[in-house]
């Protein structure tokens, strides 16, 4: 049985995660949502902006293709509400704390288009969505 779990141990620690911060404190432990990059990369047409504690949203450079849907995701780790918008891209997305919204979108022009992101009602990060 020792052998079996070292085996299962070695194979997590050699694997690489796309998402590996995306975790939070619940009860007395911790619970994670890890995605294996090889996952990660086959959802294409998916992009997640998550806004942390400080205010902050991560990322702030993502590119799509043009005339193909994305799913955009506006995920809340904060208690705070959040708010993101790219208004050339008609997308506007309101998130309250700890919780997500997501908006299918099609872009139709090429392009590096500007978006802000941020808690609503306050200061605002400046990201830009690159369509190829």
């Amino acid at each position: 049985m020792k052998f079996l779990i070292v085996l299962m141990s070695l194979s997590f620690s050699s694997a690489v995660w796309a998402n590996p911060v995306d975790c939070t404190a619940a009860g007395k432990g911790i619970n994670c949502t890890l995605t294996p990059i090889a996952e990660a990369t086959k959802a294409a047409g998916k992009v997640l902006i998550t806004g942390n504690e400080k205010g902050i949203c991560s990322p702030l450079s993502v590119t799509v293709k043009q005339g193909q849907a994305v799913e955009v995701s506006l995920k809340s780790l904060s208690t705070q509400m959040f708010l993101l918008e790219a208004k050339d891209l008609a997308l506007s997305l309101m998130t309250m704390g700890k919780q997500t919204v997501k908006k299918v979108i099609t872009p139709k022009k090429k392009g590096v288009f500007n978006f802000t992101c941020g808690f609503h009602g306050g200061a605002q990060s400046k990201g830009t969505i690159k369509v190829e």
